[in-house]
């Protein structure tokens, strides 16, 4: 629900109406670059405070989760990643783990796949899963498990193994401390020996963002930033990941890292996986949902 008042909402409305666009990209750079213009996680650190930032993140989801308009195209969308996982082989009679749900945009499609009860999954906000499960009620219908996870460490999983585990758009708002914890702790505690662990993280490398690869090499950055970041305003977001190229790691605000693909790669090996890249299982989705950052990791146990 927007908090604002009437006069406010009027005011912000008007002004979108009538101030050109050039304007209106002028004052949002300058607003966004006052805000996101350092690339350290000093940003975060001032903005935790004395809290972990499992809390931090938690707090701030939550104060989101009465603002955020979810249509049925978001939702829908959803099922881009059960198509995913279908393609790496999970079927209704597999258990799958979702390690953040959200508003459950992409467990409605996970739970209505499988068979009942196969389905668990958490979030650190209490709030998102109250809001997705007001949206559909397949959850209670199929017996679905939603955790309001108070930290990373799957021991609120009570043990239980899983044939499949799924992350999008978690590991991508997390430092790297916390991405290590989580990691072995789905690698000791919830996967058995022939378990997959798929997630998503975004790639810093443009050289590796998907849906260009049919241009020219030397046509791809420029038809990359006029077709997607030009067409999005994701001006600030392109200026700070230009200055970042050939780093191992970006960080944009206070909660989105970038990572580059090798590096990420290695990192999930060092946790104790064996790695493959399985980003091309989405490049044939028709209207991906998928921002041409993200790349998909498939993460198995070492043997």
């Amino acid at each position: 629900m927007d908090k604002r008042s009437a006069l406010e909402r009027f005011a912000v409305g008007l002004g979108k109406a009538i101030i050109p666009p050039f304007i209106k990209d002028k004052v949002r750079r300058v607003y966004y670059l006052s805000r996101y213009g350092k690339l350290e996680d000093e940003i975060v650190q001032q903005e935790i405070k004395e809290k972990s930032y499992h809390t931090w993140y938690r707090d701030m989801q939550d104060k989101q989760s009465d603002v955020i308009n979810i249509t049925d195209d978001i939702l829908e969308s959803g099922n881009h990643d059960t198509m995913l996982m279908r393609k790496l082989g999970m079927k209704p009679e597999n258990t799958l783990f979702e390690f953040g749900v959200g508003y459950l945009r992409s467990s409605n499609h996970f739970v209505e796949y499988l068979n009942e009860g196969n389905f668990a999954g958490c979030d650190a906000s209490s709030k998102r899963i109250a809001k997705g499960k007001s949206l559909n009620p397949i959850h209670d219908r199929k017996k679905s498990k939603l955790i309001v996870s108070p930290d990373n460490s799957c021991d609120w999983l009570e043990g239980k193994k899983y044939d499949y585990i799924w992350s999008n758009a978690v590991f991508c708002h997390m430092p790297l401390e916390d991405i290590k914890d989580t990691f072995i702790n789905i690698r000791d505690k919830v996967m058995h020996d022939d378990s997959v662990f798929a997630t998503t993280y975004s790639v810093l490398e443009f050289e590796h963002f998907s849906g260009f690869s049919q241009y020219p090499e030397n046509e791809r950055v420029q038809r990359m930033k006029e077709e997607f970041f030009d067409k999005k305003r994701q001006f600030v977001l392109w200026e700070q990941l230009q200055k970042i190229q050939g780093s191992e790691m970006g960080t944009f605000g206070p909660s989105n890292w970038f990572h580059s693909k090798a590096f990420f790669e290695k990192f999930a090996q060092d946790c104790g996986f064996e790695t493959e890249d399985v980003t091309h299982l989405i490049g044939d989705m028709p209207d991906t949902s998928y921002n041409p950052w993200t790349r998909v990791l498939k993460m198995t146990l070492k043997k």
